[in-house]
């Protein structure tokens, strides 16, 4: 979504024409580049675990579970979360999560490990 918006703001630039084509080709690049990235995360995450001593663990299709470090940007809402993850040969992913606490005991129990963990989630010391 924000790649779109970067398109439409460039073109609207007051710039000739050539100007906008040359900011254009590497803004294509880089929102090319982070949707392939979105894109392997999402294929390599089928669950998220964290535990209750704040241990981040993705777990792919076949069940196979990977430690994976939860970094900056992450946020956790009464509502809603965005969690970015980077695994272990540093790529990264980001996850959107919506749950209500009263009907997800799961969701419940991400933001009671927030709250109690939150600078220590997913850190790999």
């Amino acid at each position: 979504m924000l790649q779109l918006a970067g398109i439409i703001l460039l073109t609207l630039l007051p710039l000739p024409a050539v100007a906008i084509l040359l900011l254009l080709g590497p803004w294509l690049w880089l929102a090319r580049r982070e949707l392939t990235a979105q894109w392997r995360g999402y294929q390599r995450v089928a669950a998220i675990r964290i535990d209750s001593d704040g241990i981040v663990e993705s777990i792919d299709a076949s069940g196979q579970r990977c430690c994976v470090t939860l970094v900056a940007g992450s946020f956790v809402f009464p509502h809603f979360a965005w969690l970015r993850l980077q695994f272990p040969d540093r790529q990264r992913y980001a996850e959107f999560l919506a749950g209500e606490s009263r009907s997800c005991e799961s969701w419940h129990w991400l933001q009671l490990t927030w709250r109690q963990h939150r600078a220590h989630i997913g850190r790999m010391d």
